[in-house]
């Protein structure tokens, strides 16, 4: 087995959004949700990982509800307008992939939110369309994971030439 160490990854960026959230959100509270692929472990590492990360920078975040967005765009903007509307509070969304991400933002927006002045938006893939929403001045998506595809293909080709030699 070859893969990524999910965890530690996701730790990285959830660091950096806590640094995030400390400057942009003075003096507030972080209330958080996460929108995950329930059941799958890659899912559930990244936002373990996330959560470790933030809370290494904002130790008393909470975590208000964590639900399943089925890895799905729009599945994931549903359950953010559920999100929303029974938890208004709630400043942090992190999606355990991009389209998680995307769908929460989109929400949000939908909703006269999802800006820099509301919440936070963190995401794990580094997309296209990630990217453009963190350059986007007014999206509240600021920040997304990216695995490093050509040090995984590496680790790969590295694993079966060892399994080939025996």
């Amino acid at each position: 087995y070859v893969g990524m160490d999910e965890k530690a990854a996701s730790a990285l960026g959830g660091a950096e959004a806590g640094r995030f959230f400390l400057e942009q959100f003075p003096g507030e509270d972080a209330k958080i949700a996460v929108i995950e692929v329930v059941g799958q472990e890659a899912s559930t590492n990244r936002s373990d990982g996330f959560i470790e990360g933030f809370r290494e920078s904002v130790p008393e975040a909470e975590v208000v509800v964590r639900v399943n967005g089925e890895g799905l765009k729009d599945k994931a903007a549903d359950v953010t307008e559920d999100i929303i509307q029974s938890h208004p509070e709630i400043n942090v969304f992190f999606g355990a992939n991009g389209d998680q991400g995307l769908g929460a933002l989109a929400a949000l927006e939908s909703a006269g939110r999802g800006t820099l002045e509301t919440e936070l938006v963190a995401s794990h893939d580094g997309s296209e369309p990630e990217v453009l929403k963190i350059a986007d001045p007014e999206s509240a998506l600021k920040i997304a994971n990216a695995n490093r595809p050509k040090e995984c293909a590496q680790a790969c080709i590295d694993t079966l030439l060892e399994m080939i030699s025996g």
